[in-house]
């Protein structure tokens, strides 16, 4: 994220640069950005029925380069595609797009916590992933032809802040939502314990199994991967413990005591993945 200049109103954007040009892709080679949005929140949407609803994309962009950009919206098996384009007219300015996803009546658009549908950026495509605007079936079609690509540009630039995708036909302003309330919604999908965790003190005694829970600030998406690092100990081996039950909620572990002593401890820093 950066914090240069962003448009009125807003404190971050994401910027893309090329730090190395490719101004004559293969058919194969592949640039591009990408937001993953968990399949759960798609029920409304309806998609791949016959009263599937529209859909309004809006953001702000800013490029080095001139031109007309492509993009895509994915299901969660890249077989069902919404090829977009949107035209950057001014180099280095601000500009406000919007675009019209019609309802997606066909394919297969999962509602589970497991997979994801995708907002794809082209920064560089080849013709492998090249289709046409609007919906097409063809597997993995990620953005339009004939559009414009910022590879092919030695340190161009490609800048979005605000964007937002909604039901309905009309671009609403952006939801600025509390820093409080987007923490929780990313602690769904990632939860770093910053710092040394002292997840565990007390007596102990040779060779028994001493055990400690940890419950995530909110659910996760999936039993996330969690990934444990040492930092200290007393009355134990100096590594992680082992983890034997892991859930959406909370996970325990577990580690063997080898000695018997008073005031042992157990130190380690905790990072919680449940990402795509």
């Amino acid at each position: 994220m950066s914090t240069g200049t962003p448009p009125a109103g807003y404190a971050y954007y994401r910027r893309h640069i090329i730090t190395t040009a490719d101004a004559a892709l293969a058919a194969g080679d592949y640039a591009f950005a990408d937001q993953l949005i968990e399949t759960l929140n798609l029920a409304p949407w309806k998609f791949g029925t016959a009263t599937a609803q529209p859909l309004m994309l809006s953001f702000w962009v800013r490029s080095s380069v001139a031109g007309t950009f492509g993009g895509a919206l994915c299901n969660s098996g890249e077989s069902r595609n919404f090829g977009f384009t949107y035209t950057i007219s001014a180099v280095n300015t601000w500009e406000y797009k919007t675009v019209a996803i019609t309802g997606g009546t066909t394919g297969t658009w999962a509602t589970n916590n497991t997979t994801a549908v995708r907002l794809i950026w082209d920064l560089g495509l080849g013709s492998t992933f090249q289709g046409v605007a609007g919906w097409q079936s063809t597997a993995n079609i990620l953005t339009v032809a004939g559009c414009t690509k910022l590879s092919a540009t030695l340190n161009a630039s490609l800048d979005f802040a605000g964007v937002q995708l909604e039901l309905g036909t009309v671009a609403t302003g952006f939801e600025h939502r509390t820093v409080t309330d987007d923490h929780l919604r990313c602690l769904r999908y990632y939860e770093n314990f910053n710092g040394t965790q002292t997840t565990w003190c007390g007596d102990v005694t040779n060779a028994f199994g001493y055990y400690g829970d940890v419950k995530y600030k909110v659910p996760k998406r999936i039993p996330p991967t969690v990934a444990l690092s040492y930092v200290g100990n007393n009355g134990f081996v100096g590594t992680v413990p082992s983890i034997d039950i892991n859930a959406t909620e909370m996970f325990r572990y577990v580690k063997t005591a080898n000695a018997t002593a008073n005031g042992a401890y157990m130190v380690f820093t905790i990072i919680a993945s449940a990402e795509f």
